[in-house]
């Protein structure tokens, strides 16, 4: 993949994006701060350039790649996870309130309602100690602390949260498959469309679920 690809792919899910020799830069609302990703010398540096409640803007460093390729990918997966979370995810927190997504009352009956309205596989996902092989999403219990884990379709636990409250991993598990589900179900075409389909691999689909 190159700079080109990635701006494409998120100009026509609808992620505003400009392309410039070496550059990219996401779009936003005068006076937002706004990610770039842009090759410095021999590096390609990713970073956010904040501009809210300062006097001159700052650059922020957030990763460096050797790469155009494995640069082009993570700004990707990043932004557009950021993309589908504020114009997917947060809306459907906030129109079904009942169900207190992320809030004090948040439990595992509510996670399950939740899950089944939007249509996500139950077999994407494991709550308890019964893993499949389809699960994707994993809540596991250390002592009284929960970890919230990605595994890859070969079985590998590609990344995992630190241990943290019950209520922080149901929400975690709640994101990353609502985020995951969308892969699956968009964006995974959008790649195949632009002749990607078989170059990402569980890490960078990682990346898309932080």
């Amino acid at each position: 993949m190159n700079i080109s690809i990635a701006a494409k792919i998120m100009n026509k899910v609808g992620k505003q994006i400009t392309i410039e020799p070496d550059k990219l830069v996401e779009i936003n609302p005068p006076y937002e701060n706004y990610h770039y990703l842009k090759k410095v010398r021999e590096e390609w540096e990713f970073g956010l350039l904040l501009v809210e409640r300062q006097e001159i803007p700052n650059e922020k460093v957030i990763k460096l790649f050797k790469s155009e390729k494995e640069a082009a990918v993570y700004f990707l997966m990043n932004r557009l996870s950021a993309f589908y979370f504020a114009k997917r995810i947060r809306p459907f927190m906030m129109e079904h309130e009942e169900f207190d997504i992320g809030g004090p009352e948040f439990n595992e009956r509510k996670f399950h309602e939740a899950i089944y309205l939007i249509g996500i596989p139950p077999t994407l996902f494991s709550l308890n100690d019964t893993i499949l092989k389809t699960n994707r999403i994993i809540v596991d219990a250390e002592d009284d602390k929960f970890i919230v884990k990605y595994r890859g379709e070969d079985g590998k636990t590609i990344s995992s949260t630190l241990p943290i409250s019950k209520k922080r991993a149901l929400f975690f598990a709640f994101k990353k498959l609502f985020l995951i589900y969308i892969f699956n179900k968009e964006v995974k075409d959008l790649l195949i469309e632009h002749g990607e389909g078989n170059n990402i691999t569980d890490e960078d689909i990682s990346v898309f679920l932080t």
